[in-house]
C-alpha cells in the first residue's frame, strides 16, 4: 500500500528546544465506529544538513539547518481485530 500524506509542519515553538532533533514517529491510526483497527507508524530522524553541527550542536536550535529523514521503507504496523456488529448478510458484497 503506498499513499502520500500532506500536512503542515509542527509549530516548533511549541516543541521544547532538547526535543526537537533525533528521533520521533510519525503514527496514522485508523478506526471503525471509533475503534482502532489499524495503525502504521514510521520512525523520524531529526538532524542539521551538517555533520558538523551534529557532532558540535550550536548552543540554540537552528530551525533552518533541520533536516528529516522519514524511515518511510520501514514501516510498523499493527492490526486489531474489532466487532464490527454485523452480521454476515449486512457486510456481503452483490
Amino acid at each position: 500500500m503506498q499513499f502520500d500524506l500532506e500536512t503542515n509542519p509542527p509549530d516548533p515553538n511549541q516543541i521544547p528546544e532538547s526535543e526537537i532533533l533525533g528521533v520521533t514517529a510519525i503514527i496514522i491510526s485508523v478506526t471503525y465506529q471509533e475503534k482502532e483497527f489499524f495503525r502504521v507508524g514510521y520512525y523520524v530522524y531529526n538532524s542539521y544538513d551538517d555533520p558538523e553541527m551534529n557532532e558540535n550542536p550550536p548552543e540554540h536550535v537552528q530551525l533552518h539547518r533541520i533536516v528529516r529523514n522519514v524511515l518511510h521503507d520501514k514501516p510498523r504496523i499493527t492490526r486489531f481485530d474489532i466487532q464490527n456488529n454485523k452480521t454476515k448478510e449486512e457486510t456481503s458484497f452483490s
